[in-house]
């Protein structure tokens, strides 16, 4: 029988990667949506467009990500990252819809020298992570059916993101200082998508869980740029290689405060659901190719 799947945030590079693997799951039929056509921020539009569509599910990949920008805009990032949240998850646990949200590894404080598990103790240290974590207790308190899956490092094809950005500034500078002293696991947008829409096609699934899904390898940002830097020279989609700085946070202050440690314990993600999740770096070999076709594409007409 076919499934209904609300995909809310679906403008977002997650949401863009879910709808990128949605043909290959032809029992689902999916209903896109974003801040332009369904305000989830607002309980009453949420209700009746569930009337409307009467989902089995909701995939709501709709969040405030900029982490900086979160600090001097706190309100936008609450609304966006909690109160929807809250909104969601009392329409899913009334009328029976499964959740699928997501949230982020700056939940912890990263002061741990060991990876975090799903049951560690959060304790954010910037507005970002705070949100975020408000919107993972909300979900809590309501309890609906649903899975809350923390990733980590996000990045795609799609919209703006490390890899994108490193590319970018790798072809107007010279030279570049990246932040060697905060850690953790960079998480293929795609990847995540095809995990997410797997577990639903495979499982009747019930009760609310918390998960991690990160590719698998540990980097500082600074080693995951200069991966981004030497695969992209190496497939064209840079001219030149600058000079990567490694640097500490103290010389790279940023409005909002990084755990050092945000590494997240995925192996009980493996075992339950009897999957080998790939590196990051064969995440971003895909994601590299995809670019640097596009580019070609683009210069060829």
């Amino acid at each position: 029988m076919n499934k209904r799947i609300l995909l809310t945030g679906a403008d977002g590079q997650l949401g863009q990667s879910i709808l990128r693997e949605s043909n290959k799951f032809p029992s689902f039929t999916f209903i896109p949506t974003d801040q332009h056509n369904l305000d989830i921020t607002n309980p009453q539009e949420v209700s009746n467009e569930l009337d409307k569509i009467k989902p089995d599910y909701i995939i709501n990949t709709a969040a405030y990500t900029n982490v900086d920008g979160a600090e001097s805009d706190y309100d936008t990032a609450l609304a966006i990252n909690s109160t929807a949240v809250n909104n969601l998850a009392v329409e899913c646990k009334k009328r029976g819809i499964f959740l699928v949200h997501f949230s982020t590894d700056y939940v912890f404080s990263g002061k741990k020298k060991e990876p975090y598990n799903t049951h560690a103790k959060c304790a954010p240290l910037n507005v970002y992570g705070k949100t975020k974590w408000l919107g993972e207790q909300a979900i809590l308190a309501i309890n609906p059916n649903g899975l809350l899956i923390r990733t980590s490092w996000v990045f795609s094809i799609f919209n703006t993101n490390f890899v994108k950005t490193m590319i970018s500034l790798a072809s107007k500078k010279e030279e570049l200082s990246i932040i060697k002293d905060q850690i953790g696991q960079p998480t293929s947008a795609h990847d995540l998508a095809s995990f997410t829409l797997n577990f639903l096609f495979q499982n009747q699934p019930t009760g609310l869980d918390t998960i991690h899904f990160s590719n698998k390898g540990i980097c500082s940002w600074h080693e995951f740029a200069s991966e981004i830097i030497y695969k992209s020279y190496d497939l064209n989609i840079i001219q030149k290689k600058p000079l990567i700085n490694a640097v500490t946070s103290e010389v790279y202050p940023q409005k909002a405060t990084r755990p050092k440690n945000s590494v997240l314990d995925i192996s009980d993600t493996e075992t339950r659901f009897d999957i080998d999740i790939r590196s990051w770096k064969d995440a971003l070999d895909d994601v590299l190719v995809l670019i640097s076709k596009a580019k070609q594409e683009s210069i060829n007409g």
